[in-house]
């Protein structure tokens, strides 16, 4: 594995297990609002090891030394470094305690609606899908892209799935939000129901 080799590969064990992670969450938190440390235990162990035993036992198929020419690596590498940027764009709105659940597992009825967040209602993942497609730059294996589009699948999932655990939990006050402000596509229109 050259240097861009692993640099997918960390990008890899960092983002393919979030929609995991998120999935298990919103699905339990209501379940596991009284058990905050179980339910970072439960989603987290369960997303990650999975996320980690996959780009580990793949490893060599996920990159098998194909060269990424010199323009793909130089995009992979500025998609993954405007993943970081989203991400410190979301943080600095939501903080540490949010970007890691704890709204929804107090039950909390704050929207998030300043920031990067009046352009964008998912950020993270908007960041987190170019950051996947950057990575199959770096790499370019065929496994890579296949396992990144049904990873996208996933995705979409658990984009479904918090839209409506937030819904459910705001109220009117992200029906409004919703219809303002598109999802992940700044350029797309706001959601239709």
């Amino acid at each position: 594995m050259d240097w861009r080799d692993w640099i997918a590969a960390i990008v890899l064990f960092v983002e393919f297990p979030v929609p995991v992670f998120w999935l298990i969450f919103h699905t339990l938190a209501a379940t596991f609002r009284p058990r905050v440390r179980t339910t970072y235990l439960v989603a987290g162990l369960t997303a990650w090891l999975a996320g980690g035993a996959l780009v580990f036992g793949l490893r060599e198929y996920l990159f098998a030394g194909v060269s990424a020419s010199l323009l793909a690596t130089l995009v992979g590498l500025l998609l993954i470094a405007f993943d970081v940027y989203l991400f410190w764009r979301a943080e600095r709105v939501l903080g540490t305690q949010r970007m890691v659940g704890r709204a929804e597992l107090a039950g909390a009825r704050q929207l998030a609606s300043s920031g990067i967040y009046t352009r964008l209602r998912h950020p993270r993942y908007l960041g987190m899908l170019l950051a996947v497609a950057g990575t199959c730059l770096l790499a370019g294996t065929l496994l890579l892209w296949v396992l990144a589009l049904a990873w996208l699948g996933l995705v979409l999932v658990m984009l479904h799935v918090e839209e409506w655990e937030l819904r459910r939990r705001i109220g009117p006050a992200y029906d409004e939000y919703r219809r303002r402000v598109p999802a992940m596509l700044p350029f797309r229109g706001p959601a239709r129901d």
